[in-house]
Parts: structure tokens; C-alpha cells; sequence
């Protein structure tokens, strides 16, 4: 099972999300691999109550098996529906490499 069906198998089971994004940014990067860069957007209200730290060290403790596989950089923005609904604006991530385009 490749990392990307691992993670979004994990994130869904776990948060049972509102809103779920993940995208595979792994050619935008030089040194990536086939699977190296994920940008993850979670909207859940599991979050609720939690810091965005804390957020973040949950999404990273449920993934660490992923983690260890390869996954490079892991770009996160975790929600909660009630800060969805306020600030709906897309996660963006830089290009470490040009891009042909």
C-alpha cells in the first residue's frame, strides 16, 4: 500500500474529517522521492479545545510510521469546522526546485 493510501486511510479513520486534502507534492522538489512531500489539510472538530502545536504533534505521532518510510516534509493545516468556516483559504507550500511549466 503505497504512503498516500496509508495517510489518508489514518486521517479519515481517526478524525472523521469535515473536509480532508491531501495532495502529493513530491515532483515540486528536488530531492523528493515518489513520495517524499505531502501537503494535508484536516478540518475535524477533534481539534477542538487543542493548540495548533499540539494539532500538528497529533497529526505527526498518528503518521510516524509514514514518517519513517521517507516523507520528507509533511506541510499541515489542521481545523477545526468553526475556523474552516471563518478562514476557508488554501494551504500553500513552496517549490524547492523550478518547475518546468
Amino acid at each position: 500500500m503505497s504512503i498516500e493510501k496509508q495517510i489518508i486511510d489514518k486521517i479519515k479513520k481517526e478524525f472523521d474529517p469535515v473536509y480532508f486534502e491531501l495532495e502529493n507534492e513530491s515532483h515540486k522538489h528536488a530531492h523528493g522521492g515518489l513520495e517524499s512531500h505531502f501537503k494535508l489539510l484536516v478540518v475535524s472538530d477533534k481539534f477542538s479545545g487543542m493548540t495548533r502545536v499540539a494539532r500538528q504533534r497529533y497529526i505527526y505521532n498518528l503518521l510516524n510510521e509514514e514518517m519513517t518510510k521517507g516523507i520528507h516534509a509533511l506541510a499541515q493545516r489542521v481545523l477545526t469546522f468553526k475556523e474552516w468556516e471563518e478562514q476557508k483559504s488554501p494551504l500553500e507550500t513552496p517549490n524547492c526546485k523550478k518547475v518546468p511549466g
